[in-house]
C-alpha cells in the first residue's frame, strides 16, 4: 500500500477530517491532500513523525512506506540499517 493510501485510510478510520489533520500538522490542507493522493512524494521526516503520532501508527512502518514510495526499493535495506536489523 502506498504511503498516501496508508495515512488516508487511517485518518478516515479515526474520523479525523483532512482540514483538522493539516491544522494539527501545521501545513495546508491542499498539500496534505496531494500527499494522501500520492500526487506528492512523502513529506519530510518531521511531518511523517507528527502524522504517526496523530494517527497512532508505528513510526518505522510509515518511514518504510515513505521510503518505498520515494524509490528506495522495498524498504528492507533501509529498515535494516536504520533500526539495527542488520550489521553494517
Amino acid at each position: 500500500m502506498a504511503f498516501g493510501d496508508v495515512i488516508r485510510a487511517r485518518r478516515t478510520e479515526m474520523c479525523i477530517g483532512l482540514n483538522d489533520m493539516a491544522t494539527r500538522l501545521g501545513i495546508s490542507a491542499a498539500y496534505w491532500s496531494r500527499i494522501e493522493r500520492d500526487l506528492e512524494g512523502p513529506p519530510r521526516d518531521e511531518l511523517i513523525e507528527k502524522a504517526a503520532a496523530i494517527l497512532a501508527l508505528r513510526l518505522d512502518d510509515l518511514f518504510v512506506d515513505g521510503f518505498r514510495q520515494a524509490g528506495g526499493g522495498d524498504g528492507r535495506a533501509w529498515r535494516d540499517v536504520c533500526f539495527g536489523h542488520a550489521e553494517l
